[in-house]
């Protein structure tokens, strides 16, 4: 009931100045929000998974941390609703604080909850990490830091959603920042599993836990030049050697935002995006040694590729043209560009079996890209669509819409189940470039053989509920064609076009959108 009260008055409240000042340092909206929801939502996610069996180990590396933040993490420990599960913790050297000889105290009173690991020498988080998961006897490696708490259903939720599948290798849960206070702010609400937007940030940090068979099958974890980055580094490992990865949309992690801490922004520690920049650009040699990662000034990163002669012919297919080949078309490519002008009849009752007989003569790497005519156009290097359509799992790439803010479809709320432009920011991580559940057919670059290979055009016609085959509602049901199987559809962030497509009329629509 004080939830919900106080959730009324700041919105009536907001218009003032005061209220929104106040809302910066205390985000009343979120305090409300918590007090009205969270336990009901954490209840209802908790009764919707099986009873779980798992022990978990939680890994804890210890360096300069406050006695009284270890403490109190070790208190939530004790107060969680899950009992299955054992503390594991390394003490990185000798750092002038009580937190060592603590450490010792408590396990040698605890010696089957509590396992400890000390260097003599500090040698970064990463090997302190390594050290402590070490000692770990669980099925489950859950990572936590020193200085943060957790909810108390925290483990039971992890452990649960585990218990779901015995294949799902790797859960994350949502987190929000904790002031030395003990003040609540800022929740992260986190999409759904996308490699993608991992490559351009670390969306998942907090909480995250591991099956130890996965792990094992990582190979080496945490090396020495990864500290600083060392849990991204972490997670691009897991992105390849996990089966499944799943999302527990619930805030169960609370990252302290003391000074020092990069939760208060990377300039905290700067030195660590020179060291995340580098781990991520290894990781993208191993997606495709053609490819590079790009530091843009106030962007980000943006995929490319690494040489000019890396870059694959691109063949671009206008849409209402007069037929036939023209002229290489003006657009911003870095390689070879073949031109189609395809012509779009005034009912386009063939448009589908059009595009099929376009690229049943292709090569399956062939890269394609549909342009309509009259439509907005398509701003940016058109390579950087490229470099993600060559990547296996890939169906369609599209632009953004605008700078920032991704150019797709998801499902209506109105009740009428169809297809609408995704107009919202999507939060903090909708202006980084990320998988999305569909898009139009404008601008849309793939792989001919990953359209053959899920049924052609043709199909995505037949769900379309249209007899005439608008193009973009054409496009949103590949889209959606590609997601059944097994596909992901990306959107990039570097490259714009300013179309919004109308509604989309298409069967079968998926329960939610998958990333928003």
């Amino acid at each position: 009931m004080l939830g919900r009260v106080l959730r009324l008055a700041h919105r009536r409240l907001h218009r003032t100045r005061f209220v929104r000042e106040l809302d910066v340092r205390l985000d009343i909206g979120y305090l409300a929000s918590r007090l009205a929801d969270e336990a009901r939502d954490v209840d209802a996610f908790l009764a919707q998974h099986p009873e779980p069996r798992a022990i978990i180990s939680v890994v804890v590396p210890l360096y300069k941390v406050p006695l009284r933040y270890v403490r109190e993490l070790l208190e939530d420990l004790q107060q969680q609703t899950y009992p299955r599960w054992e503390l594991c913790l390394c003490t990185d050297g000798p750092d002038g604080s009580e937190v060592p000889e603590w450490a010792a105290e408590l396990a040698a009173a605890e010696p089957e909850r509590v396992r400890l690991t000390a260097h003599a020498v500090n040698r970064g988080i990463a090997a302190a990490t390594r050290s402590a998961i070490a000692l770990a006897r669980g099925d489950v490696i859950l990572f936590v830091d020193g200085d943060d708490l957790l909810h108390p259903a925290a483990l039971e939720a992890v452990a649960r959603k585990f218990a779901a599948s015995d294949e799902l290798d790797v859960v994350y849960t949502d987190h929000d920042l904790l002031t030395d206070f003990g003040h609540r702010v800022r929740p992260m609400r986190k999409p759904a599993w996308s490699p993608e937007l991992l490559l351009h940030t670390n969306y998942i940090n907090h909480l995250v836990g591991v099956r130890r068979s996965c792990l094992e099958r990582v190979g080496e974890i945490f090396p020495e030049d990864s500290s600083g980055a060392q849990d991204w580094d972490l997670c691009f490992k897991l992105s390849r050697a996990a089966r499944r990865v799943a999302h527990v949309p619930l805030v169960l992690y609370h990252w302290r935002t003391r000074p020092g801490s990069v939760a208060r922004g990377p300039s905290e520690k700067p030195w660590t995006i020179e060291v995340a920049h580098q781990i991520r650009s290894r990781h993208v040699r191993t997606l495709d040694p053609r490819l590079a990662l790009e530091l843009i000034p106030h962007v980000g990163a943006a995929l490319e590729f690494a040489r000019a002669e890396d870059v694959p012919l691109l063949r671009v297919i206008d849409l209402g043209g007069l037929g036939g080949a023209g002229a290489a078309p003006p657009v911003d490519y870095r390689g070879p560009v073949e031109l189609v002008r395809e012509a779009l009849p005034i009912d386009r009752l063939n448009l589908a079996r059009r595009l099929d007989l376009q690229l049943a003569r292709l090569d399956d790497e062939q890269l394609v890209l549909i342009r309509l005519a009259g439509a907005p156009p398509i701003e940016g290097p058109l390579s950087r669509l490229a470099a993600y359509a060559i990547l296996r799992g890939i169906g369609a790439v599209t632009p953004f819409r605008a700078p920032g803010q991704r150019g797709a479809y998801t499902v209506s709320l109105d009740g009428k189940r169809r297809l609408v432009p995704w107009k919202s920011g999507g939060g903090i991580f909708g202006g980084f470039t990320g998988n999305v559940m569909t898009g139009p057919l404008h601008g849309l670059v793939t792989r001919a053989g990953v359209v053959r290979k899920t049924g052609g055009f043709q199909r995505a016609f037949e769900r379309t509920g249209r007899g005439d085959q608008e193009p973009n509602a054409l496009g949103a049901a590949l889209g959606l064609q590609f997601l059944e199987a097994g596909h992901r559809n990306v959107s990039v962030r570097d490259v714009t076009c300013a179309l919004e497509p109308p509604p989309a009329d298409v069967s079968d629509l998926p329960d939610g959108d998958p990333y928003f």
